[in-house]
């Protein structure tokens, strides 16, 4: 929670990055080539999770009129993305690394939305101490949440690069 009361919260893990045999574990042979091409030889790579919280999630549910859950549900997107955006910083300042990218479980048909599962798993304890949870659907709750790996490269990496999807309601500028 930062001073001005807006919640944030998201985790990065230890300063040592993922190493070699939790990157085997989740991404193995038969999971993401495209995420081990992008982090080839490049250094280190950091977990993440990122959300809402649990208290704006429980206040925007709460709220009966129409207007206000549109509100509330663009506030719980900008949060969340505030918070990715702090662990992104965050991790920059603190190793010392000139540039991330990021790849997120479900974004791409090439690490599928079922690569949750490890991720929570190399995350665990802090999607519970975060008050995250994984669905039996693979949906996280809140549901305004985001996991997935930073990784160093030398150049800049979006998921939405390979999006086939015409019509993007969030789309990103690659300059």
């Amino acid at each position: 929670s930062t001073g001005d009361g807006q919640m944030l919260k998201g985790y990065l893990d230890d300063g040592s990055g993922i190493t070699e045999e939790k990157l085997e574990t989740l991404f193995g042979e038969t999971r993401s080539p495209l995420l081990r091409q992008k982090m080839d030889g490049l250094g280190r790579a950091f977990s993440y999770l990122a959300s809402e919280g649990t208290e704006l999630a429980d206040w925007s549910l709460s709220l009966s009129a129409s207007l206000e859950q549109v509100f509330a549900s663009a506030w719980r997107e900008v949060a969340v993305q505030q918070a990715e955006n702090l662990l992104e910083r965050t991790l920059l300042e603190r190793y010392g690394i000139a540039q991330v990218s990021a790849m997120n479980p479900g974004s791409l048909k090439v690490w599928s939305l079922e690569e949750q599962v490890p991720l929570f798993e190399l995350l665990a304890p802090l999607p519970e101490r975060l008050g995250v949870t994984l669905l039996p659907s693979l949906i996280m709750r809140p549901e305004y949440s985001v996991s997935g790996v930073f990784f160093q490269t030398d150049s800049k990496f979006y998921n939405c690069q390979l999006c086939p999807k015409k019509e993007c309601p969030n789309p990103v500028s690659y300059t």
